[in-house]
């Protein structure tokens, strides 16, 4: 399971003996979290085994366990320092935390010591609509986008701020959402209200705004480790206040800002490159125009009987119709068949005939399509890739018949789609070139991952990791 596990183990006779509790963490078991439980290298259950039973056999011996503190699995806690507070907490990470970050060449401070003060949030009453007629912006968890980008949708008065308990957060903070949307960031650049799902970091001289939401966005993803709630997840104000983090001075902040958005600014060119990027074929008014099922083979999905199915992984894998990004999702298959009415072969186009109608992808194996798809084979008058690139790009046009409940194209509307069709040595040409700007485009998904690496790296070193 991908859910988080805890398992405790109680032992009263060795509690008596000890002024402090053990945490053990397993990340890998030796298999994945595929429907097959594939073996995979990673397994840290033997060292897990080996270190709880160096821990238990030491306490039962009376021996001490401070040279177990860095141990790659397990973490030592003092009893004070789980009670502290009154909490109890027993989430392990929220220690580990504390102490991977002990070697920090800064000094490690509170985020309260850095904040002037930290500001819940609140909802002005729905049924007062006076409260909502203001020019204030009110922003709950959904309207962030990023760290430096919020999309207000609702805007209040002066008299909903004094008789509710959201604050109002002055430009230049940070606001830190702790419940509803867990860890999402924002600096905010303009004055803004907040709903009870957020808190407002009102920072103080010590720390730089841009500097304090770079080292915090690295760690707001431990937020889920540590947060209570049965049906709504948090992180208390108190635990917010507590999280410590390295400050060096405030020169040294600047320049590590600096550093990150130098990085940041190489991250949103390449983006903007893969966003905006789309095959284009300038269609020559002189090409002729031909029916696809003139030029292609169209095999319409068909479901295999329920008994065929499995997923063992015997057989033909199946794949029903699933779109992500605009392109039929092609991944690891949850169901296999081994009597497979309809399949589409290797170097197949694939175009999703259900809800939503038109789009495509290639296929890289032989597969079994469901109802929900199209197989699309060229003959030897359509280069394949330049028919992909040409039903790509005509996507948005293709929309098929709406059906009683959805939306839906036949095999028969498949093959009256109309396409240009150049000579093989234009659509060779017209392939070539779209490749080469599909290599250009994927050097800078690559460049997007470097750079990210680096602002974790530039961030890891402020930490003291590496």
């Amino acid at each position: 399971s991908g859910v988080k596990t805890s398992i405790l183990l109680l032992d009263r006779s060795l509690a008596t003996k000890a002024d402090h509790l053990a945490f053990f963490k397993v990340e890998n078991d030796g298999f994945d979290l595929g429907a097959q439980r594939r073996e995979i290298a990673e397994d840290d259950l033997p060292k897990v085994r080996a270190e709880l039973g160096e821990y238990l056999g030491r306490l039962r011996a009376g021996e001490a366990v401070d040279d177990l503190r860095g141990v790659e699995h397990g973490l030592i806690v003092g009893k004070e320092r789980v009670a502290e507070g009154g909490e109890y907490n027993l989430s392990g990470e929220r220690y580990r935390e504390v102490e991977a970050h002990k070697h920090s060449k800064w000094p490690m401070v509170k985020l309260q010591d850095v904040c002037d003060a930290i500001l819940s949030g609140g909802t002005p009453s729905t049924k007062n609509e006076e409260y909502w007629k203001g020019d204030i912006p009110w922003i709950t968890s959904a309207d962030i986008v990023d760290i430096k980008t919020a999309k207000p949708r609702k805007y209040i008065t002066e008299k909903a701020i004094k008789e509710s308990a959201t604050n109002l957060i002055k430009k230049g903070n940070i606001i830190v959402v702790t419940r509803v949307g867990l860890g999402k960031l924002f600096r905010n650049d303009f004055d803004v209200c907040i709903s009870q799902d957020s808190q407002g970091l009102i920072l103080n001289d010590a720390v730089n705004a841009d500097y304090l939401v770079y080292i915090l966005k690295d760690r707001v993803k431990n937020f889920t480790k540590v947060s209570q709630g049965s049906t709504i997840q948090g992180v208390t104000k108190r635990q917010l206040s507590e999280i410590q983090i390295p400050l060096p001075p405030l020169e040294v902040q600047r320049e590590i800002v600096a550093e990150i958005e130098g990085y940041q600014r190489v991250i949103e060119g390449a983006r903007a490159v893969v966003e905006n990027w789309r095959p284009h074929i300038a269609v020559d008014p002189e090409w002729p125009m031909v029916a696809l099922g003139e030029v292609a083979e169209v095999i319409a999905g068909q479901s295999p009987l329920g008994e065929s199915y499995n997923s063992d992984g015997i057989g033909t894998p199946f794949y029903q119709g699933k779109t992500e990004f605009g392109e039929i999702f092609i991944g690891e298959p949850t169901k296999w068949t081994t009597e497979p009415k309809r399949f589409a072969s290797a170097g197949d186009i694939l175009m999703s005939v259900r809800a939503p109608v038109g789009p495509v992808n290639l296929a890289s194996k032989r597969i079994c399509i469901g109802r929900g798809l199209a197989a699309i084979r060229p003959t030897d008058r359509l280069i394949t890739h330049y028919a992909f690139y040409v039903l790509y790009g005509l996507e948005s046009e293709i929309t098929g018949s709406t059906g009683a409940t959805f939306a839906s194209i036949n095999k028969g509307d498949i093959e009256d789609i109309e396409i240009p069709l150049p000579s093989l040595v234009i659509q060779q040409a017209i392939v070539a070139e779209i490749e080469t700007e599909q290599a250009l485009v994927d050097g800078s998904r690559e460049l997007i991952q470097r750079f990210e690496k680096k602002i974790r790296d530039a961030v890891g070193r402020v930490w003291g990791e590496g």
